[in-house]
């Protein structure tokens, strides 16, 4: 080595060892393998405020630390698509939403002001293992929510409320999505590879759980009528009609074997004669049509709704016009009162 080389090295380790950063020395905790961290540093002048140069050199630490952390996502292999068992489960296409999403519960900072060097130093940093128990507890959270979801859709489904099931196993759906944040974070915070591998053999067995759940609960409510509506010797068949064409609006399946019902429905409707009303030479028939309607609960056993509904009809040709006349009034009301109780 000549001595002139010689000379410009030694100048330029001379002059690193003078502008060698004197922030403490305790702050050498946050800069180990432990740590995500970042330092900034800036002399101070007379126009700004202590204040105001730490919030600057801060904002600027915690920009370039989610820089970090976003280049750490998109480095890592296994977040570019998250498999279990070889299959692949999780593909996320963007880690850019990721890049300043670290809860800032996880972030700490502190500065120092040198006064030998007029010089101010801020350091942001995140403690790995606190970051990562943070964010499995996050997860344990979203999973332990979305089996309570199906806890309570098998429930509502063995007592025959499959609405109130199917609204339930949607709960658990949209669990699902909270997920992508902290798992990205396990990588982000040297999550170990057969833990991260734990979390994702649970999320990809309860999501394979919740999917089968809704196409079970897809189908529908199955139903099972037995109408029988009488008009003087003839059959309203409007009434049964007008019934399955409401349930089928609300996803209803109709069977003929009551025991692969979820409801049944029995209704016996009869009509009679009231009697007739002259007004000049206008005669008016009146009929009233009685109809006992009964709701049972087929997997519970359970009789929901069982009462008797009479509705007038009245009309100028005859006593069977005036019955039709009831059973158009009576239809609607019946209708309802079905619908409502198994929509609970």
């Amino acid at each position: 080595m000549s001595k002139k080389v010689f000379i410009l090295l030694s100048l330029v380790v001379l002059s690193l060892c003078e502008v060698k950063a004197q922030y403490p020395s305790e702050w050498k905790n946050y800069t180990t393998a432990g740590h995500l961290y970042d330092i900034q540093s800036e002399v101070k002048d007379a126009y700004t405020s202590d204040t105001k140069l730490v919030d600057d050199l801060l904002s600027l630490a915690r920009t370039n630390l989610a820089k970090q952390i976003q280049i750490k996502i998109k480095d890592d292999a296994s977040i570019q698509k998250l498999s279990v068992n070889g299959r692949s489960n999780i593909t996320y296409a963007s880690v850019t939403y990721f890049s300043t999403d670290v809860d800032v519960n996880l972030l700490e900072t502190k500065s120092y002001f040198s006064s030998a060097e007029n010089k101010m130093y801020v350091i942001a940093f995140i403690n790995k293992s606190e970051a990562l128990r943070f964010y499995e507890r996050q997860i344990d959270v979203v999973f332990n929510n979305i089996e309570k979801h199906i806890n309570i859709t098998d429930t509502y489904v063995e007592t025959g409320f499959k609405s109130k099931a199917k609204a339930e196993i949607k709960k658990a759906e949209l669990e699902f999505p909270k997920l992508d944040n902290p798992i990205f974070f396990l990588t982000a915070f040297d999550c170990p590879e057969y833990e991260l591998q734990e979390v994702l053999q649970r999320y990809s067995e309860l999501e394979q759980l919740v999917k089968r759940k809704i196409a079970d609960l897809e189908y529908g409510t199955n139903i099972y009528v037995s109408c029988a509506a009488d008009m003087f010797g003839q059959t309203y068949y409007n009434l049964q009609k007008e019934l399955k064409a409401k349930l089928s609006e609300m996803g209803c399946n109709f069977t003929d074997d009551r025991s692969s019902a979820d409801w049944a429905i029995i209704i016996n409707a009869n009509s009679r004669q009231y009697n007739t009303v002259n007004f000049g030479s206008t005669v008016n028939y009146y009929s009233y049509v009685d109809a006992e309607i009964t709701l049972e609960k087929v997997v519970t056993n359970q009789r929901i709704y069982e009462d008797m509904l009479t509705e007038k009809g009245g009309h100028t040709h005859n006593f069977n016009e005036a019955a039709r006349d009831a059973y158009k009034k009576i239809t609607p009301e019946i209708i309802n009162l079905i619908t409502e109780n198994i929509k609970q």
